[in-house]
C-alpha cells in the first residue's frame, strides 16, 4: 500500500468505498503521485487517484456539480 493510501485510510478509518472527494482531499495523493520524480499525464493519473479513494465505475463518470 503506498504511503498516500495509508494517510487516506487512516483519514477515512478504513472505510471501503467514499463519496467523490473534493480537490482538498485529493491534494495530498495528487502530490505524492507527482513527488515521484517521474513525469506523470493528468489522464494517467486518473485512475491511481481514483484506486486509493475506492470510487466506483459510476462514481468515476459522475461529473462535479461545477461541471
Amino acid at each position: 500500500m503506498s504511503e498516500a493510501a495509508r494517510v487516506l485510510n487512516c483519514e477515512m478509518g478504513d472505510k471501503t468505498a467514499v463519496a467523490i472527494p473534493d480537490w482538498q482531499t485529493i491534494m495530498l495523493p495528487l502530490l505524492m503521485l507527482a513527488g515521484d520524480q517521474q513525469e506523470h499525464l493528468l489522464s494517467q493519473s486518473i485512475d491511481p487517484l481514483a484506486d486509493q479513494f475506492s470510487l466506483t465505475d459510476q462514481g468515476r463518470r459522475e461529473p462535479l456539480p461545477s461541471g
